[in-house]
């Protein structure tokens, strides 16, 4: 590992960054890739700075924490400079109560059923669209995890765009691209395959909004079939586990003096564990 040039060091961790990994494994490159030395740190932080994968609630709280104070080891002052896409990316091949990746599932429920999407327009402003992509790696054949409707391994990703709605009431313009792999091109899409994928996790509002008829092309060299859609949904008042709030008030505190900020996180840290601290205490007492 010490001896690995710079150049191939980038490459390894660029294609494993960007590779079709769950969630609950990009986790542990993440705890991994900074601590073998320096030279993976420096080359692993504007890598996951600029293309960030959001796991789970805490992580998307923890990048909060980054932005606001830049005195992270590993990211500095990267996030969110450096950020030009954000991706929610979950295994949905097997039941997501018990699977590896069951708190990523959490969280893409959470992100698809988000109101609206001001946070992440005030702290992100370089970032187009939020991506959500939803595979079946890890399935079981026959069970209902993969139901017998979706007769080969989908591909589906929506990009929900930021930008083109920017104010309450309007229309969020979103997209859903969805591949499936089958043995026969002809019996690849059906009634039934866009139950099963609603059923496992698609708004149902992105595969039947549009006024014209859905796009679909088969693929004869790759016995595949592709499904193009847009969509668009209201962009309401609310937030749910206080996202929108918190990705407001770090943006709001970005245009604090960084020396400031940073005194503010060590308070806050500090406030953290003096109420650790007294949580410890009235429980021995």
């Amino acid at each position: 590992m010490n001896t690995l040039p710079p150049e191939l060091v980038q490459q390894i961790i660029y294609d494993i960054w960007h590779s079709e990994t769950p969630s609950w494994m990009r986790q542990s490159f993440m705890t991994t890739f900074p601590r073998i030395n320096r030279t993976w740190n420096n080359v692993y932080a504007p890598i996951a700075s600029r293309d960030i994968y959001i796991t789970s609630l805490a992580h998307l709280y923890y990048l909060c924490d980054v932005a606001c104070c830049q005195t992270s080891v590993i990211y500095g002052e990267l996030i969110p400079r450096l950020t030009r896409t954000i991706t929610c990316f979950v295994d949905r091949g097997q039941d997501s109560k018990t699977s590896g990746d069951r708190v990523a599932n959490k969280m893409y429920d959470i992100l698809i059923k988000l109101p609206n999407d001001v946070g992440f327009r005030a702290l992100f402003p370089l970032v187009e669209f939020i991506s959500f992509e939803l595979r079946w790696i890890y399935h079981d054949r026959g069970t209902k995890y993969r139901p017998l409707e979706i007769r080969s391994l989908p591909r589906v990703r929506c990009h929900r765009y930021l930008y083109q709605s920017a104010r309450m009431g309007e229309d969020a313009r979103m997209e859903i691209h969805i591949s499936i792999t089958c043995d026969s091109w002809i019996s690849g899409f059906s009634p039934c395959t866009f139950l099963a994928l609603r059923d496992k996790g698609v708004p149902a509002k992105m595969l039947s909004s549009s006024s014209g008829p859905p796009y679909c092309r088969p693929d004869l060299f790759r016995s595949s079939e592709h499904y193009y859609q847009d969509a668009y949904v209201r962009q309401l008042k609310g937030d749910l586990k206080s996202i929108n709030r918190r990705l407001c008030m770090t943006a709001e505190r970005a245009h604090v003096p960084l020396r400031f900020r940073r005194l503010g996180g060590y308070f806050d840290h500090i406030c953290r564990i003096l109420k650790a601290a007294k949580g410890a205490h009235g429980t021995l007492a």
